[in-house]
């Protein structure tokens, strides 16, 4: 009997530690999908709603006091727009840019190369350095014959600068108000 009581203590203490920590993480998980969407993750589910799909651009926008994320894709000969919503991490909209994509594909405005993030991530570095701020749009694009990533960023006065990389090269072709 003298060792019996050990035992259960331990037992007991075992049994309290595991559902503290089943708690923890179940508070943890929770705290996770009450935090706010980043650009990051809203691109990521885009790309997993349309399987083998690219990215061509990314706006956040407030809207009667909604944060969103304005996603467009390239999923084989079509492209679309997901409005995701950033506190509920929900897809709002799902919007076929299809005719939109063609027209500029006509005009030789669209992107037509396959978006790398690598290669937006680096032509957005040059752009911060030419304009530090924070990005509210980016937009892979074809000017002049050139591939180009259009950023708009927000600098510490609120100002709005739109600012033109050349893919690749992460030249900055154009820097305006």
């Amino acid at each position: 009997m003298a060792t019996l009581k050990p035992c259960l203590l331990i037992s007991g203490l075992l049994l309290t530690m595991a559902a503290h920590s089943a708690c923890t993480k179940n508070e943890q998980t929770n705290d996770a999908a009450k935090a706010p969407l980043s650009r990051a993750e809203a691109e990521q589910m885009a790309l997993e709603k349309y399987p083998g799909s690219y990215l061509i651009g990314s706006e956040i926008e407030v809207e009667e006091g909604k944060t969103l994320f304005e996603i467009e894709v390239r999923a084989s000969a079509n492209a679309y727009e997901l409005s995701i919503d950033a506190a509920t991490r929900e897809i709002i909209e799902t919007e076929d840019n299809t005719m939109d994509f063609q027209a500029d594909s006509t005009a030789g405005k669209a992107p037509l190369w396959t978006v790398s993030l690598a290669d937006r991530d680096a032509a957005e570095t040059a752009a911060l350095q030419a304009c530090p701020g924070q990005t509210q749009q980016w937009k892979a694009a074809t000017t002049e014959g050139r591939e180009v990533f259009s950023f708009k960023i927000k600098n510490e006065a609120g100002e709005i600068k739109k600012i033109v990389v050349q893919a690749g090269t992460n030249e900055v072709l154009e820097a305006k108000p």
